[in-house]
């Protein structure tokens, strides 16, 4: 698997609705046990962690159990990325690889976090599940993302491989 790979498979994903965590739900709305089928996320919706939890599942990676928080979500990622010392501060003047995972941290019910991932680094492009829309490719800085929103990236070799 490579990344190239990956981002096919995310474009796969474009124009799913985006769907908001409520802490309600009883199924798996994060999608970390497997990928289902593209109608079934048509009608069931998708956000940011449900996402890149797709990628993480369809590069061969699974999703552990070890937390008690909502488990595939931005404060179980957060835990998960900083126990593995991944996490890295976003440098706004450095261009990343395609795949690296930019992620902004859960706040509250409001400011639930965000992932995004570099789908074309040459054009500042992103690819993300974002609110309002669903899973679309936008510019890194944009009306929903301005310069410092993200806070952290993951390299792909880190959350991917």
């Amino acid at each position: 698997m490579n990344i190239s790979a990956v981002m096919k498979f995310a474009k796969t994903l474009l124009d799913i609705p985006y769907i908001w965590w409520t802490g309600t739900e009883e199924d798996d709305m994060f999608y970390c046990d497997s990928i289902p089928s593209i109608e079934i996320m048509k009608t069931k919706g998708i956000n940011c962690a449900g996402f890149i939890n797709l990628l993480i599942l369809y590069s061969g990676k699974t999703i552990n159990h070890n937390h008690i928080i909502p488990r595939g979500g931005t404060g179980f990622w957060f835990v998960e990325f900083s126990t593995q010392k991944v996490l890295q501060k976003i440098d706004y003047n450095k261009t990343y690889p395609n795949g690296t995972l930019l992620f902004r941290t859960y706040k509250d019910v409001e400011d639930q976090g965000h992932f995004a991932v570099i789908y074309d680094q040459t054009q500042n492009k992103i690819i993300h599940a974002y609110a309002d829309h669903g899973v679309g490719i936008t510019d890194m800085v944009n009306e929903y993302a301005p310069v410092d929103y993200y806070e952290y990236i993951v390299e792909p070799k880190d959350w991917l491989f």
